[in-house]
């Protein structure tokens, strides 16, 4: 399937919410499912979930976030770092 500009920015948006919430349902059960299913997703759509996180900002999110990072590549870990650190500095 291929999406037209418009239409991938609509369906990057929502499969980035989608997994936001996921991931907000592993940190309030304690669990990280979503973290593992993270390498096969679009870049773009990983970095989305990540603003996301950070907008929220609330510390809750910082032992999935560490447990996420280890399992990423650089550019990914390095992001998730960045979005510890405005976390970490809200609190």
């Amino acid at each position: 399937m291929v999406f037209s500009e418009k239409g991938w920015q609509i369906e990057k948006e929502t499969f980035a919410q989608e997994l936001y919430q996921r991931i907000c349902l592993d940190v309030e059960e304690k669990k990280a499912r979503v973290i593992f299913e993270m390498k096969e997703v679009n870049r773009q759509v990983v970095m989305r979930v990540l603003d996301k996180i950070e907008k929220d900002g609330t510390k809750k999110f910082l032992p999935y976030l560490e447990a996420w990072k280890m399992l990423e590549v650089k550019k990914v870990a390095a992001r998730i770092a960045e979005v510890e650190n405005k976390i970490s500095r809200r609190i």
